[in-house]
C-alpha cells in the first residue's frame, strides 16, 4: 500500500495500475479510490502482454500466486518482486529463465516520496527494462543498485526495518517526556517533531550525522551528558547492532526457505 499510495501522490495514471486483492475490505479501498482491482488472476483477461507485474505477498501466499501465474501466458512481462526474503532463484523456478525478474527492498517512507529502494536484476534483464523499474522506484524516493543479491539482506535490516527503528526510539522518547512530568499530547509534539526536524536537516546539508552531533554538543553542557550515557562501553551502538544483525539474521533464514 506504501508504494501504491507513494505511485497515486506521483500522478501516475489509475487506468494503468491493476490489483489482485483477495481482502474484499481493502479491495473495496481501492476500488473508492478509482484502481481497477481484482479478486484473483481467473477474472482478469488472459491476452495481455508488455505488463509490469510486481509481487507485493506475504511470503507464504507467494507460491501459490506464481502456480496461478503459471497458467496465464504473459508476453514480454517485467517481474518486480517486493516479498521479503524470497530469492530470484526461486521466482525462476516458477516463471522460467528467459523471464525479465527483478528484486527490490523499498520502505515505508515511499509513501510520502521519500523512500529508499534497493534493486537486483537477474542476468536476463534488458537495460531499458532497468531503466524502467530504477524511474518506478526512484519515483517514490531514491533508488539504489545492488550487485549481489546477498546485499539484500544487509538492506533489509538496515533501511526496510530502519523506519520501525526510528519510530520505536520516537515512542521512547514520548514516554520518557511523560515520565518525566509532561502531559501526553506536548510529550508528542516536542519528541515527533524534533525527529523529523533532526532529519530534514540531516538531509539538506552536507554535513555528516558525527559533525551535526558535535555541532549540538556542548562541551560541559546537556547533551554531552546524555551522549555520554548512550556512549558508556558503547552501550548503545552494540543494542543497534544487536538489533540489525537481528533483522539481517532473519532475512536471510527467510531467503533459505524459498
Amino acid at each position: 500500500m506504501a508504494l501504491l499510495n507513494g505511485w497515486l501522490n506521483k500522478n501516475y495514471k489509475k487506468n494503468k495500475i491493476i490489483v489482485i486483492e483477495t481482502n474484499s475490505t481493502i479491495r473495496n479501498l481501492l476500488k473508492n479510490k478509482g484502481i481497477n482491482c481484482y479478486e484473483s488472476l481467473d477474472v482478469y483477461a488472459e491476452k495481455q502482454s508488455n505488463l509490469i507485474i510486481i509481487f507485493a505477498v506475504k511470503p507464504q501466499s507467494l507460491e501459490e500466486v506464481l502456480i496461478n501465474l503459471k497458467k496465464i501466458d504473459f508476453k514480454n512481462t517485467l517481474y518486480l518482486s517486493i516479498v521479503a526474503g524470497v530469492r530470484v532463484d526461486y521466482l525462476t523456478k516458477y516463471l522460467g529463465e528467459a523471464r525479465y525478474i527483478y528484486r527490490a527492498m523499498p520502505n515505508i517512507p515511499a509513501e510520502v516520496l521519500e523512500g529508499v529502494t534497493a534493486i537486483f536484476k537477474n542476468n536476463n534483464s534488458l537495460k531499458q527494462d532497468s531503466f524502467f523499474v530504477e524511474n518506478l522506484m526512484s519515483s517514490v524516493g531514491q533508488s539504489i543498485w545492488v550487485e549481489s543479491e546477498k546485499d539484500i539482506d544487509i538492506v533489509t535490516a538496515i533501511s526496510g526495518s530502519g523506519p520501525a527503528y526510528f519510530f520505536y526510539l520516537t515512542e521512547c522518547l514520548i514516554k520518557i517526556c511523560t515520565l518525566m512530568g509532561l502531559n501526553r499530547d506536548l510529550s508528542e509534539k516536542l519528541s515527533v517533531q524534533t525527529m523529523i526536524g533532526s532529519a530534514a536537516l540531516l538531509k539538506v546539508t552536507n554535513k555528516s550525522p558525527e559533525t551535526l552531533r558535535n555541532n549540538v554538543t556542548s562541551k560541559g553542557g546537556t547533551t554531552e551528558a546524555a551522549i555520554r550515557a548512550l556512549k558508556n562501553n558503547d552501550a548503545f551502538e552494540e543494542i543497534v547492532r544487536s538489533a540489525v544483525s537481528s533483522a539481517k539474521k532473519r532475512s536471510e533464514e527467510l531467503s533459505k526457505n524459498s
